[in-house]
């Protein structure tokens, strides 16, 4: 999968790491260690509303906030959080952004390892996700979804809170081999 930088991500099994404390080095963590190689090329799993592959695209994650057309219900429930905000954007993610229902463990795995990707990419525009073209039908709740402050931080806590509520789903996909979906 291509990253919007241009730069494919690795699709090799990363070697073992000894993760040392932050507290010890002073320095982050890694943020991700992979155990299993994962190709987000060569998938066969279908769009669960298309007869077409399942694109992990990141939008799948912010798409859900998108209120065109429907600004009297989901626009007037949405508005009351600022996307800025740390609680708010919590609520947000929980009860919105990981409410896919539709989508199978294996395309939640895909769109996390996907969202892994972009998030090992240093250069990936996060703020590109958000930017809306004069040409689409699409707007936002409130005038900060156009400009977050930092929109690599919404999806971060997409990444962490998915851990959490999909755990399931994803050690369930991590179990098997994602080049026979």
């Amino acid at each position: 999968m291509q990253s919007n930088t241009g730069q494919a991500c690795s699709t090799q099994q990363a070697s073992p790491r000894i993760i040392i404390p932050t507290r010890l080095t002073g320095q982050p963590p890694p943020l991700f260690v992979h155990s299993r190689p994962f190709l987000l090329r060569k998938t066969m799993l279908k769009n669960p509303f298309l007869n077409q592959s399942f694109d992990p695209n990141l939008k799948w994650f912010i798409g859900v906030f998108n209120i065109y057309d429907r600004e009297e219900e989901l626009g007037a429930e949405l508005e009351k959080y600022n996307p800025n905000n740390r609680m708010d954007r919590e609520e947000l993610i929980k009860n919105y952004a990981l409410d896919l229902s539709y989508l199978s463990y294996r395309h939640k795995h895909a769109l996390i390892k996907s969202l892994e990707c972009s998030l090992n990419d240093k250069n990936y525009n996060f703020q590109k996700l958000f930017e809306i073209n004069d040409d689409e039908s699409a707007s936002w709740p409130r005038a900060e979804w156009y400009e977050l402050e930092n929109p690599r931080e919404f999806l971060h806590e997409i990444y962490l809170l998915a851990q959490f509520f999909w755990k399931d789903d994803l050690q369930k996909a991590a179990l098997e081999d994602p080049s026979t979906w």
